[in-house]
């Protein structure tokens, strides 16, 4: 991000004693791509494509959150990392989850059979290509607790699974 960025101001910079127009477009360009990366969560689509990933099969409906929901979703991943954390006294470090606050999160929500919403939810220490963490489901092998996934169903308030990536 940071090396995105001072391209992004070099390119500025150089473009000074050329072209005002070029100048306000690379601002908009810096811009939004601040905008873009503060947001820390994203709601997708139901895919029965990533299902294999999510769990979701073709027996869930689609559905999607409210703001109030995500408040109590980020609480809810909290606890889980905290209790996570608990039971995890012998770990590394790099196994430990670190402030939830500082991921990014990918919300899949669900209806399922009997009517309860539940969450598939893909927590990101980083991203690396920002469009396409708020479009499509990141996929991230190892990397410990620097990436874990939690799903909840959140009408009974309960952690239905909890992973921490690996180390490699």
């Amino acid at each position: 991000m940071k090396l995105i960025l001072n391209l992004i101001l070099l390119l500025m910079f150089s473009l000074t004693q050329f072209d005002h127009k070029a100048i306000r477009i690379a601002e908009t360009i810096v811009s939004d791509t601040l905008q873009q990366h503060s947001t820390k969560y994203v709601i997708l689509p139901l895919s029965l494509r990533d299902s294999s990933f999510t769990g979701f099969n073709n027996s869930y409906k689609v559905t999607t959150l409210s703001e109030d929901e995500i408040k109590q979703l980020k609480e809810l991943i909290t606890k889980a990392a905290n209790n996570y954390n608990k039971s995890c006294t012998h770990c590394p470090l790099d196994l430990k989850i670190k402030n939830t606050s500082r991921y990014y999160k990918q919300f899949v929500p669900a209806l399922n059979t009997k009517g309860e919403k539940e969450v598939w939810v893909n927590c990101l220490w980083d991203v690396y290509d920002i469009k396409k963490w708020q479009n499509h489901i990141i996929f991230v092998f190892d990397g410990g607790a620097y990436y874990f996934k939690v799903k909840i169903n959140l009408t009974t308030k309960k952690i239905l699974s909890f992973g921490v990536n690996g180390l490699a």
